[in-house]
């Protein structure tokens, strides 16, 4: 890639290569439409992340760099992350999560096309049950685990 990204895309994680491994496969994946970068930050993981971050890094055509960050918690990832970005954007995307191929593309075309420009833009989560959601787990409290749902159109959230 000449030049910096468009969007680095940081993914934070923690012992959890196995998911890690599914999120960045899907992020090389992803429609080139715009270029970017992939950031791993390894906040201290114990597992086989290190390794599993190298491996796809060498089959990846999507330029992939690690990094460990020894001050445990997600923020200290975060900022990490930041900091080693070289994108225009950031995009934040947890170690769980298995994008749609157009995930960055949608992101792009929201900051592009809202006036005024947003300093930051969120989308919907949808969780996916391993195995089926139990019966006994109410939808209204799915929002704790993650699930997050302002609708397909593009609003501005304010300040609140």
């Amino acid at each position: 890639m000449e030049g910096n990204p468009d969007i680095t895309v940081i993914v934070c994680t923690y012992n959890r290569s196995l998911s890690l491994k599914r999120t960045l496969f899907a992020l090389i994946k992803q429609e080139p439409v715009i270029s970017f970068d992939i950031i791993v930050v390894d906040n201290n993981s114990c597992d086989d992340t290190t390794s599993v971050a190298e491996e796809i890094s060498k089959k990846s055509p999507i330029p992939l760099r690690y990094y460990r960050e020894e001050k445990q918690g997600v923020a200290h990832a975060r900022n990490r992350g930041a900091h080693e970005a070289k994108g225009r954007y950031i995009a934040y995307i947890d170690d769980d999560v298995v994008p749609d191929k157009n995930w960055l593309k949608s992101l792009v075309d929201c900051l592009e096309s809202q006036n005024p420009k947003p300093s930051c833009i969120v989308g919907k989560i949808e969780l996916v049950w391993e195995g089926h959601k139990p019966d006994w787990f109410p939808e209204e409290y799915e929002t704790i685990l993650g699930r997050y749902d302002f609708g397909n159109q593009p609003k501005y959230l304010g300040s609140r």
